[in-house]
């Protein structure tokens, strides 16, 4: 049997313990605690980046800087129409006619598709009222989009001496699809351009195959009916799914010029230069993404 004593012993041995533990406990807390710390290469890393960020913002500012001198006089006597798809950013999309203007071109036209422009429930409409403004005939395997594409390439822009279109085949065109919510007229709209610009976004969550080829058929259209046109976008673009990734995949009958990184100086001045390049016959992929040749087109 247990007896009396042993359960003293018992508590006392309890009580001590718990008294150790408190004392140890107060004793560590008072202790401090030594952080290890490697100063050397996190400074030094710091220093490098601070370094490149630096020459970054430094190269971004000459990069500005030199960009209307670059271009200067490149599209004196030209025209063009500027294209963008649903996405394009407004300042972007200032930044490129700016540059244009700085070239001695005149942007003719701005105007911006909406997304049912590239919506295939909005195909019978864009077929009905590419008919109805008399678009050039197209294959019976066309689909509304192309057909469109083609009738709103034949109004926007014209090659040097071909028979000229009436005064107001342009501004009835745009009204109409205008009308059909497919496309809004930012500014201009009164007279054919010799070239054109289609500038694209950035691939989102509703990009698809079907939306890409109808920009592309736009493109190729644009191409065709006047002196040339160049697909320009951010170099996200470049990547797929992205529509300038589509076309330097092989994704038109007839290649186009691609330009990417149009949202910087550099890719600005790509734009102005390929034009330019278009009217001498020129055709190339230009930027830093994926499948371009180079950020410009050759010298001449």
């Amino acid at each position: 049997m247990v007896n009396f004593r042993y359960h003293v012993v018992s508590l006392v041995a309890v009580f001590l313990a718990l008294a150790a533990g408190l004392l140890l406990g107060s004793t560590i807390s008072r202790v401090p605690v030594a952080v290890v710390s490697t100063p050397g290469p996190v400074s030094g890393l710091r220093a490098q980046i601070s370094e490149l960020t630096a020459e970054l913002d430094s190269a971004g500012r000459f990069s500005a800087g030199v960009a209307p001198f670059a271009v200067a006089g490149r599209l004196s006597g030209q025209s063009v129409a500027v294209v963008s798809a649903p996405g394009v950013v407004g300042t972007v999309r200032g930044q490129v006619e700016s540059m244009l203007r700085r070239a001695g071109a005149v942007v003719t036209t701005d105007i911006v598709l909406t997304s049912s422009w590239l919506d295939p429930n909005q195909d019978t409409l864009l077929g009905a009222l590419a008919a109805r403004l008399g678009g050039p005939p197209g294959g019976t395997s066309d689909t509304g989009a192309e057909r469109a594409a083609s009738q709103l390439a034949s109004v926007l822009v014209q090659r040097p001496g071909a028979r000229a279109r009436t005064a107001t085949d342009l501004p009835t065109s745009l009204a109409a699809y205008q009308e059909g919510r497919l496309l809004t007229v930012s500014a201009g709209g009164q007279t054919a351009a010799s070239l054109a610009v289609l500038l694209v976004a950035a691939p989102g969550p509703t990009s698809s195959s079907v939306s890409t080829q109808d920009l592309l058929s736009l493109v190729e259209a644009l191409d065709v009916r006047g002196s040339g046109a160049v697909l320009a976008g951010p170099v996200s673009a470049a990547s797929d799914p992205g529509v300038l990734a589509a076309a330097r995949a092989g994704g038109l009958a007839t290649p186009v010029t691609t330009v990417d990184s149009i949202e910087a100086p550099p890719g600005q001045v790509a734009l102005v230069l390929a034009l330019a390049g278009r009217l001498a016959g020129q055709i190339g992929n230009y930027g830093t993404g994926p499948g371009s040749g180079g950020p410009l087109p050759p010298a001449k």
